[in-house]
């Protein structure tokens, strides 16, 4: 957390990733609303020494990765190299002498080339986790203060901040988590909820539904799942599930390896994944599948000589071994929808997608992310809202989804709209085997 006075200036030092992060970007943010006020992608910071070394989320070549300095200013307007600002536009200059922001650095650390975060193979929690920050030395923030911006005498007094324990991760994300999460209004389910393919746009920007400290460089589709809805609230044994399909994206795969990050054009987006997120203040996370997992799943499973036709498939639920034979272990992956060991009444998928092509290159895609370009005109949100609007736009990337009870006795029922369920029958285990059948194959 970072301090505004009349004549301060942050800065952030450090090395780019080696390997092992897909993404990075350093977001200033209002601690007042939670909500972000100036962003610096990866790609876009330019290096200290530009003469003889490259940033390698910009420039695929053999020249030595480089370092960087990211200058952060009250007002973003000193002209200085990577400059964010920490006072909101809608600040007078008065007001900018005193606030209290909050700076988040994100490294995205999912690399399919790479085992999977565990408990068993990463350091424990007592223990630096050289992962964290790509296999580079942490960064360095420091802090100068003077009397005048053209103080030479100040130029090289500065004060650094001491390095975050990273033993202590745990304790700070609690405390964020209460304190600012107590900001959020209860999140209210949208309407259409239980419908089959009922991913919609997630715009973010109504508190009521928004997180803390929103990604600016993410783009969303959001289904709910509405426990309490009409087929439920007699039969409180009976459990929400869902299965969700499609065609994944083409994503970067790291720094070193086709296709590359550095190389935009020859990927859909950086990074993409599915969530559940609990449908309460600030929307928690319960699970993620990214894209790296359903590499990890699905490549092994080819043919030799035979590429993955980038088909997938995974079930939403409580529980792997109560799905009442939906799930298929052998050919889907698994979502789980509970938050800290407790069943929750609300729960959504959150398709993330991260940098789409479409942001570098402002050519059309099938992303998220130009998707919501398209309805960002409010003559034009009802667009967001609408699946069908967004099937056209995103043809086979649209994730579809389709929504399940499980009740007490095994009886597996398919909703076909929120108002009711029908009991499914034995063609489903026909379906299933064909449709599975087909996951990961060309």
């Amino acid at each position: 957390m970072l301090k505004t006075t009349k004549k301060n200036i942050f800065r952030v030092r450090g090395s780019f990733p080696q390997e092992g992060v897909r993404y990075f970007s350093l977001q200033s943010n209002n601690v007042d609303v939670g909500f972000p006020i100036s962003t610096i992608k990866d790609y876009e910071i330019e290096v200290d020494d530009p003469e003889n070394t490259r940033n390698p989320f910009a420039e695929d070549s053999d020249r030595p990765i480089g370092t960087y300095t990211i200058n952060v200013t009250p007002r973003g307007d000193q002209g200085l190299k990577n400059e964010l600002s920490l006072c909101p536009e809608s600040m007078t200059d008065r007001q900018c002498r005193s606030v209290n922001a909050v700076m988040l650095m994100r490294f995205y650390t999912s690399d399919p080339d790479r085992p999977p975060v565990s408990s068993k193979t990463d350091p424990p929690a007592s223990q630096p986790n050289d992962r964290l920050f790509g296999y580079a030395t942490p960064p360095m923030v420091e802090e100068r203060q003077s009397k005048s911006w053209t103080d030479d005498r100040s130029r090289d007094r500065w004060r650094v901040f001491p390095t975050c324990d990273q033993t202590r991760s745990t304790q700070v994300t609690s405390l964020i988590t209460k304190h600012f999460y107590g900001m959020i209004p209860p999140f209210a389910p949208p309407v259409r909820h239980n419908k089959n393919n009922n991913f919609v746009l997630y715009l973010g920007e109504d508190t009521a539904t928004a997180g803390v400290y929103p990604n600016l460089d993410a783009a969303y589709l959001l289904a709910v799942a509405w426990q309490l809805s009409p087929e439920l609230k007699d039969k409180p044994k009976k459990r929400l599930m869902a299965r969700v399909t499609g065609t994944l994206p083409v994503t970067s795969r790291n720094l070193f390896t086709d296709p590359k990050i550095a190389n935009y054009k020859d990927a859909d987006v950086r990074y993409m994944s599915f969530s559940s997120i609990a449908l309460v203040s600030g929307g928690p996370t319960m699970d993620t599948l990214d894209d790296a997992a359903f590499l990890r799943f699905y490549e092994p499973q080819q043919p030799e000589g035979e590429a993955w036709n980038r088909s997938y498939s995974f079930v939403a639920a409580e529980d792997p071994e109560r799905t009442c034979g939906l799930y298929n272990a052998s050919q889907e992956l698994f979502l789980s929808t509970v938050l800290d060991g407790k069943l929750q009444d609300y729960w959504g998928i959150l398709d993330r997608q991260l940098i789409p092509k479409t942001q570098r290159t402002r050519l059309p895609d099938r992303s998220n992310g130009y998707a919501r370009l398209q309805c960002a005109d409010a003559s034009a949100l009802d667009a967001c809202v609408d699946p069908d609007y967004l099937k056209n736009v995103m043809e086979d990337y649209y994730p579809r989804i389709q929504w399940y009870t499980c009740d007490q006795d095994g009886t597996l029922e398919e909703i076909t709209d929120y108002l009711g369920a029908i009991p499914v029958s034995e063609t489903l285990t026909n379906k299933q085997k064909t449709h599975n059948g087909g996951v990961g194959s060309n």
